[in-house]
């Protein structure tokens, strides 16, 4: 009687790891496109210009796009919305917001193969100071 349990425990035990294993791969499913990239940019802020030297973007899953400037005075974030282009290489962005700058604008993200940033380009005025603002960004090629 013994017997017959122990192939139907290994059965049981095998069955539950596997949907436990199913489980844990779906929800490491991104719900998200993530996207960094070292290069060489810049980020202009009326007459003052920084160097940018990497960028971080996020494209979500419901048309909002949350972006990471590394430069030399430090992080800046910016976040709005994307759209695909005409151009399969081509995501247009419109800025709205971000928690350590306050400039709305638009620009486009030119990406190579469908998924390597190859190029930021955003421009816009910043809310507080009125003042031009521009990133320009170039990612090194591997």
């Amino acid at each position: 009687m013994f017997t017959n349990r122990r192939p139907l425990l290994t059965v049981s035990v095998v069955i539950i790891l596997l949907l436990m294993a199913t489980t844990s791969f779906a929800w490491a499913d991104p719900k998200y496109k993530l996207g960094t990239a070292k290069g060489n940019g810049t980020l202009k802020v009326g007459s003052q210009e920084f160097k940018v030297t990497s960028v971080v973007i996020k494209l979500l899953e419901n048309s909002k796009v949350e972006i990471n400037l590394i430069s030399e005075i430090g992080q800046i974030f910016v976040s709005g919305t994307w759209s695909r282009s005409t151009n399969e290489n081509e995501i247009n962005i419109q800025i709205t917001s971000g928690a350590t700058s306050s400039f709305e604008g638009s620009g486009k993200l030119m990406v190579r193969d469908r998924k390597t940033i190859d190029r930021l380009n955003l421009q816009g005025t910043s809310r507080a100071t009125k003042l031009a603002v521009e990133v320009n960004f170039v990612a090194e090629t591997s």
